[in-house]
């Protein structure tokens, strides 16, 4: 085993030495000359193994990529049996374990009402307390379908990286316009105008989005109240109180968004949006609250 590595790995330098020696733009090459997002490349791997980086270096300009050819040219295959690995004595310290499915759709269903539940209770239990009346708006005004769109959209954008790769220009800290993080962002952005249309006339609203990685509903209730609180002791919080404490003479409304995503392994990811509505407090200025309101959002 020693020996056919030994030989492998002197074949490799012999190639090393002639593209060196042969091939001399890639001495003059630059990385500014390539749009490649990476500084460095120690390993990489696919669905069927992984190879760690065994060239002279780790820029991705001065190795190759003939990952089949093991270390003959420059990459260690690491799980064994398969093309181009080498025998390996490497075992893992945990017990091996699949993922299982993903959660199905009943149950998907069946969480999302739960933890809508949880939350519009806590919120009624908070607000009958301190003898605030609570309006929670449903389906019929179908803000809470607009809530779970905007949570779909936030959900794909935060999925996109910030990268030249996805059209990110960090020099005028924007998305390049047809780009994939570009759609992303303008889907997001849609769906944010789309809920800020709902807002009534000679209203205001405020709006909260939080991600948590759990699937128990009252941790998720705490999250969102921790959220809140957080919002509400910012600075520029103009209103320095969460949104479930809002009162206005009873003219207030609630509206509630959940969006469960479900991940291998049974587990997932949950969102939930919590909106309020509630009058103005100078009616002669309407447009100013409510482009400030859509700006915000835009931030969330």
């Amino acid at each position: 085993e020693q020996l056919t590595f030994k030989n492998a790995l002197e074949k490799y330098k012999e190639r090393q030495k002639w593209i060196q020696k042969h091939v001399k733009h890639l001495k003059r090459l630059k990385k500014r000359q390539i749009n490649i997002p990476f500084k460095s490349i120690v390993a990489v791997f696919n669905h069927s193994n992984l190879w760690v980086n065994i060239h002279d270096s780790c820029d991705p300009t001065r190795i190759c990529y003939d990952l089949d050819r093991g270390v003959q040219f420059g990459w260690l295959p690491v799980i064994r049996g398969r093309a181009g690995a080498q025998r390996s004595h490497i075992e893992s310290h945990y017990p091996s374990r699949s993922l299982g499915s993903m959660l199905s759709k009943e149950i998907v269903s069946k969480l999302q009402r739960t933890v809508y539940h949880e939350i519009v209770s806590g919120i009624e239990n908070f607000r009958n307390s301190r003898d605030m009346p609570t309006r929670i708006a449903d389906e019929s005004t179908n803000i809470p379908s607009l809530i779970n769109d905007a949570l779909d959209a936030k959900y794909a954008y935060d999925l996109v990286d910030r990268s030249k790769i996805n059209g990110w220009n960090p020099k005028k800290g924007l998305w390049e316009t047809g780009t994939p993080g570009y759609i992303k962002y303008s889907t997001y952005v849609k769906r944010l105008k789309r809920l800020h249309s709902t807002c009534l006339v000679g209203y205001r609203y405020r709006i909260s989005f939080v991600k948590v990685h759990s699937s128990d509903p009252k941790e998720i209730r705490k999250a969102m109240v921790r959220r809140q609180r957080e919002e509400a002791s910012n600075p520029d919080n103009e209103r320095g109180i969460p949104i479930y404490e809002e009162s206005h003479q009873g003219r207030e409304m609630f509206a509630i968004g959940v969006k469960v995503i479900p991940l291998y392994g049974s587990l997932c990811n949950v969102w939930v949006g919590v909106m309020c509505m509630f009058p103005k407090a100078n009616e002669d200025h309407e447009e100013a609250p409510d482009r400030a309101s859509l700006s915000t959002l835009e931030r969330i």
